[in-house]
């Protein structure tokens, strides 16, 4: 499905300063695939090869609201 895309745009509104859409995003990521983690966003959406700009990802989608899932992250 697009989950990757979904991801992508919630970081992106955290970007933009836009975390109340941003974590509209991530609810609704949720809502369709109850279940995505960070983990799986990393697999979906990441930047292989580019850890700076991965570790960069998952940070703003740790702040749209996303879970952890994995590594001990909550």
């Amino acid at each position: 499905g697009n989950r990757g895309c979904r991801a992508l745009r919630a970081a992106a509104l955290v970007e933009l300063g836009r975390l109340d859409e941003a974590k509209a995003e991530a609810r609704e990521l949720l809502a369709r695939a109850a279940g995505f983690t960070l983990k799986h966003a990393e697999v979906a959406a990441g930047y292989a090869g580019d850890s700076v700009t991965n570790a960069r990802l998952l940070s703003r989608l740790r702040e749209a609201g996303l879970p952890g899932g994995g590594s001990g992250e909550s």
